[in-house]
């Protein structure tokens, strides 16, 4: 595992010639997406301490007990509604990077001259390979070891295909019928919301007025306790691959003076003034037409939850600093952690839509 120093001479050559931009200052280029979708959602994150699970309580069913009565009504009373328990466990994606103490030294050389720092370029590639792998695991199909990992299993974090589906159920990559161990097909309110077209051009603008209809809630009156029976409005978004994105565009250019919820904010295409945004994992424009897909995701019902203290952490040696194996006294190692999950506080608030022929 040894290394010649004469490895390290490029670095003692680079550092003899004054950099233009200084020891800090970095354009990134190594990101594999245009984007990080999933750091819509990040600033509205929740934080919990160290605890063996995630969980929390939801209302989703009652009797019809209310009624219209005479004086001297008799009563049965009967119990009307349970809070239902539904919890999923942390993943952890991990990360690490290595280098030695004669890189660093030579890639500093003389001071009076700009180097670049060559630790920061070490964790910004840590930083991005992690970003880039989180957003891969935003997007990817539904599988087994989200909902049901066995004892030895890397849990995988949900993500949004398992939590919007095309029919409003468990995904079919799940083996159990549950999401976060609630039944859909059993409680109904566990569904999210869908829309399928056969012609997206002719049919999205009327899919996407029922989605947005059918996942608005507006709040009762008088319920006591903090209770939330509505939906805010102001933390929506649709993500869409980029042939659906193109087809919108060109629907409201060719639109006229035809009422349309189409529209143009700042740059971005919106409907109904929410944000439609590419999801470059979702397809771009050579994607067949019965692969498209719009999510619609209120960030209110839908975000992650981190470990306290733990996204995107720099783990440093008991001594600080970077690791040093006992036996490689010029070896360093660095590790990063991040601990996370994707919460739905509501799917019904949720929607999808896509081709009746896509399923998932």
């Amino acid at each position: 595992m040894g290394r010649n120093i004469e490895d390290f001479i490029p670095y003692a050559t680079i550092t003899d010639q004054t950099v233009m931009s200084g020891p800090q200052a970095y354009v990134n280029d190594s990101t594999l997406f245009r984007a990080h979708t999933w750091a819509q959602a990040w600033s509205l994150r929740k934080s919990l301490k160290a605890a063996a699970e995630i969980k929390d309580f939801i209302i989703l069913g009652k009797d019809n007990r209310a009624t219209l009565i005479n004086a001297n009504h008799k009563f049965d009373p009967k119990a009307n509604a349970d809070a239902t328990r539904y919890s999923t466990g942390w993943a952890v994606v991990a990360n690490d990077n290595a280098f030695t103490d004669e890189e660093l030294e030579f890639n500093e050389a003389d001071r009076r001259a700009k180097y670049k720092d060559l630790y920061k370029t070490y964790v910004i590639a840590m930083h991005t390979d992690t970003a880039d792998e989180m957003e891969r695991l935003m997007w990817d199909d539904p599988h087994e070891l989200m909902e049901n990992p066995g004892p030895g299993d890397v849990r995988r974090p949900y993500s949004i295909p398992a939590i919007i589906t095309s029919d409003g159920k468990a995904p079919s990559g799940f083996t159990s019928s549950t999401v976060l161990g609630i039944d859909p097909s059993v409680q109904t309110n566990w569904q999210n919301q869908f829309e399928t077209f056969e012609d997206f051009p002719s049919e999205v603008e009327d899919r996407l007025f029922r989605a947005k209809m059918h996942s608005t809630w507006v709040d009762s009156p008088n319920i006591r306790g903090n209770v939330l029976t509505g939906t805010p409005l102001d933390r929506r978004m649709i993500f869409a691959d980029l042939r659906s994105i193109e087809a919108l565009r060109r629907i409201l250019r060719d639109s006229n003076d035809r009422l349309t919820s189409l529209g143009q904010f700042d740059g971005k295409l919106t409907y109904d003034g929410i944000p439609i945004v590419w999801a470059e994992l979702l397809g771009d424009v050579s994607i067949a037409p019965t692969d498209q897909r719009l999510f619609g995701v209120n960030f209110d019902f839908l975000f992650p939850i981190v470990r306290q203290n733990w996204f995107m952490k720099l783990l440093d040696a008991p001594y600080g600093g970077p690791w040093k194996p006992h036996n490689m006294p010029l070896s360093n190692a660095i590790y990063e952690f991040t601990y996370y999950n994707w919460w739905p506080r509501s799917r019904r608030r949720l929607f999808v839509i896509a081709h009746s022929s896509k399923t998932w």
